[in-house]
């Protein structure tokens, strides 16, 4: 029992630095660049490459906050953003929630799913359900994952985790049913009248189903 205290213990430690670290590092980016800007993000996580996933998500945050209705509160809508993004980011990372989804990776680096489209060579719709989560992530093959990748300049993890998702709600149901099986990639191409050469090129495994 003393042995799993104080591995506990340990543990709690560990977790206090790690979060002290990061803090640090958000107020350095902030006091240089002033917002978590693509530029912002991309210098300070060349400086610190193992941040990167949760740059892009304090930054993700902060882009949510600064598009919402301007807040009554006094200050500058920037500045008010900034603070509510540390504090919804803060909450993010306590409760361990869902990662980012596909549009927040792509915002937090300045590019937007039209952006994906177009690198991808298919439909933005089939794009905006990669994002909604009613695409099954299981038939989206390897090339996808690392295009998407290449042109966000995150990791082929960071975007299977979004893809990976589990669907919205509120933009799962401007495609399909809740109650229905997610559709599989080649289908939402078919779908969409993607070129078949660009459908040939994903090397998608198993084929449209249902």
């Amino acid at each position: 029992m003393p042995k799993r205290k104080g591995c506990s213990n340990r543990k709690k430690d560990e977790t206090m630095s790690e979060k002290g670290r990061l803090e640090d590092i958000l107020d350095g980016m902030l006091a240089e660049f002033g917002a978590p800007t693509a530029d912002a993000i991309s210098a300070t996580s060349r400086r610190f490459p193992e941040y990167r996933a949760m740059l892009l998500e304090f930054a993700a945050s902060w882009a949510e906050e600064v598009h919402l209705p301007e807040p009554v509160e006094t200050g500058s809508t920037s500045e008010i953003a900034l603070v509510n993004a540390r504090g919804e980011f803060a909450a993010r990372l306590a409760a361990r929630t869902q990662p980012a989804t596909l549009a927040a990776l792509a915002g937090a680096v300045g590019r937007t799913l039209q952006d994906i489209a177009d690198r991808c060579r298919f439909s933005v719709i089939v794009a905006r359900k990669l994002d909604a989560g009613v695409i099954d992530p299981s038939s989206v093959g390897e090339i996808l994952p690392r295009k998407i990748a290449g042109l966000l300049g995150v990791s082929r993890e960071a975007v299977l985790a979004a893809l990976a998702g589990p669907p919205s709600p509120a933009l799962a149901a401007a495609f399909m049913p809740m109650d229905l099986p997610k559709e599989r990639l080649e289908a939402a191409l078919n779908a969409a009248d993607t070129d078949q050469a660009v459908i040939d090129e994903l090397e998608l495994v198993g084929g449209a189903q249902g």
